[in-house]
């Protein structure tokens, strides 16, 4: 039975949210997303991982699903910067789940981002880019 546990964050300065998820009771991957408000509200997503040993099961399709849920639910959009290899099963799966390439940034992703304009997702990649998570 899959199961999904989504944790908002405490009240901090910080406004990482995790998505887990669990498969028979076994955590098979998970989700951190941050949220941002620089040029305007948004969510990035830092990370969508899947364990080795449950990969190519579609879980990640779930994780990615539940990212938009959650970000639909809001009202929010969301950024994303891919690390996986173009020969990978998984590239496509972000496209295939209404993400889009942002425009002249290769491995970047947006989600609801239709009103956003060219200079606000740089600012935001910007922003992204000179802090780690």
């Amino acid at each position: 039975m899959k199961k999904f546990e989504y944790r908002k964050p405490a009240e901090t300065v910080e406004k990482r949210h995790l998505i887990e998820l669990e498969v028979d009771g076994v955590r098979v991957g998970f989700a951190r997303l941050e949220y941002k408000n620089n040029p305007r509200p948004f969510y990035y997503v830092h990370v969508v991982l899947v364990y080795k040993n449950y990969r190519g099961k579609g879980f990640g399709k779930d994780v990615l699903q539940r990212i938009n849920d959650i970000l639909d639910q809001k009202r929010a959009s969301g950024i994303l910067v891919t690390t996986i290899d173009e020969d990978s099963p998984a590239y496509k799966m972000y496209e295939k789940h209404g993400w889009v390439r942002i425009p002249n940034r290769s491995d970047w992703y947006g989600y609801n981002i239709s009103g956003w304009t060219e200079s606000q997702l740089a600012k935001a990649i910007y922003g992204i880019s000179r802090k780690s998570f």
